[in-house]
């Protein structure tokens, strides 16, 4: 328990205290968001560096996304960034 307390005091607080007054870099994209219509999906599984995104249906993995943005240079048309 120590051992918690100590890791706790060096760390500090882990959180955002108040989400909705938050400032964002300028370099924040959004989430990602997919139009399921006429995606290549086999290329855009392909395309993805860190595996996000899976086949059948196309989806993100928001755990795993690095927000890198390569999906949406690839295919504009189709994966936006809100």
């Amino acid at each position: 328990m120590f051992e918690n307390i100590k890791i706790w005091w060096h760390q500090g607080k882990q959180y955002i205290p108040d989400v909705t007054n938050a400032k964002l870099p300028g370099i924040f994209r959004g989430r990602p968001v997919i139009t399921r219509s006429g995606v290549d999906e086999a290329a855009l599984v392909e395309l993805c560096p860190t595996g996000a995104i899976t086949g059948n249906p196309v989806c993100i993995d928001l755990g795993k996304c690095t927000f890198c943005g390569e999906c949406a240079f690839r295919f504009p048309e189709k994966i936006s960034f809100t």
